[in-house]
């Protein structure tokens, strides 16, 4: 399964058909509900010879938030196991910075630690990496 966001207000999910059918593929469900509070925003029935679907903003697709997307496939002794998603619109702007940050140096004074407070999945805006880096400071020792 692919995601994909063109822009804040689309979201295209794309797959194939599974490898081991179990029968012949009579359509596929693909649903998409919001992240927080698990609300359906639509949900499109597609026959088993396609293979792309498009939520756009004729179905309230919201940009910078999460959604869960579910798909899965359905035939005559019915439906098969679910794929389940969480994609996020797209983001054009960053996440906050980490907030709450410690640093304590260990005890011989070789090592220190860095952490941060988390933040929610909704904060991030996706999932996020922090890159932390080290300058040795200069020093003049005698």
């Amino acid at each position: 399964v692919m995601l994909d966001s063109p822009s804040a207000s689309v979201v295209v999910v794309s797959w194939g058909p599974p490898q081991m059918p179990n029968g012949i593929i009579l359509e596929y469900s693909v649903e998409l509900e919001r992240y927080e509070d698990g609300s359906e925003v639509d949900r499109q029935e597609v026959d088993g010879n396609t293979f792309v679907v498009e939520f756009d903003d004729s179905q309230n697709i919201v940009g910078k938030i999460p959604y869960n997307l579910t798909i899965f496939a359905r035939n005559s002794a019915g439906e098969g196991q679910s794929v389940e998603l969480i994609h996020f619109t797209v983001e054009s702007t960053s996440p906050p910075p980490p907030s709450g940050v410690r640093v304590s140096r260990s005890t011989d004074g070789r090592s220190m630690t860095v952490s941060w407070t988390r933040l929610t999945i909704v904060e991030a805006r996706s999932f996020v990496t922090y890159i932390v880096t080290f300058e040795e400071p200069n020093s003049r020792r005698k």
